[in-house]
């Protein structure tokens, strides 16, 4: 089921696997598949490749645990109340680059890229943001560290606030699409020891996913 909706949209873009399973695992690499502790900070997925347009979906195949709720944050809207409040850090963040990096030893890849949490275009509008403490490595110069860890820590902070953040459970059977460059993902605490929350998790690069659109929009040209 998962595979072949996200297959009618484009070609499934695979790191660790074309589509792999989320649930609690010993030595997770994901953060998705942590076994205990506290929610999952919202952050969006693979920022340590070049193409981050993606769309991702979580299908839900079983969920009776108690907790798991799916968090969804408009990161663009959290981004410009930033810049408004914090104009100094908004421009720290905007301009610092990051490395985003992870290994892939059974395939022999290394991916890295580096990129400002938050990237503005040419007019000075976001269009996309780099957020996810688990693969990134804040190199920063000593003399911009203070500077850059103040800047990091409010943003954090702004991640974490309940105000901006949209909270539902995934029913079995439940889909859901985020485009990955905009929507920051998390989850609530569960216990695996209550029940079973297992989601398949997949990508497709957002040019697929317009281009879709474009198609059926001109077809009858």
């Amino acid at each position: 089921m998962e595979s072949f909706l996200t297959k009618s949209i484009g070609p499934i873009n695979g790191t660790f696997e074309i589509v792999s399973d989320v649930k609690p695992t010993p030595d997770a690499k994901d953060l998705g598949d942590l076994m205990t502790g506290p929610q999952v900070l919202p952050h969006n997925a693979q920022n340590y490749k070049l193409s981050k347009f993606l769309m991702v979906f979580f299908y839900c195949v079983e969920h009776n645990a108690k907790g798991g709720e799916s968090i969804l944050v408009d990161g663009f809207r959290v981004c410009e109340d930033f810049r408004q409040k914090y104009p100094e850090y908004f421009k720290i963040l905007s301009e610092t680059p990051i490395v985003f990096h992870t290994f892939d030893p059974q395939n022999n890849y290394y991916f890295s890229d580096t990129a400002p949490i938050i990237q503005l275009d040419t007019q000075g509008n976001i269009y996309r943001i780099c957020f996810n403490e688990k693969n990134c490595e804040r190199t920063i110069p000593f003399e911009k560290i203070e500077s850059f860890y103040q800047a990091y820590s409010i943003f954090y902070h702004y991640m974490k606030n309940p105000a901006y953040q949209y909270r539902f459970r995934l029913n079995d059977g439940d889909c859901l699409l985020i485009h990955n460059v905009r929507i920051m993902h998390g989850r609530t605490a569960f216990d695996p020891r209550s029940g079973i929350r297992h989601l398949k998790a997949g990508f497709v690069d957002w040019d697929y996913f317009i281009a879709r659109r474009n198609f059926y929009q001109s077809k009858h040209l």
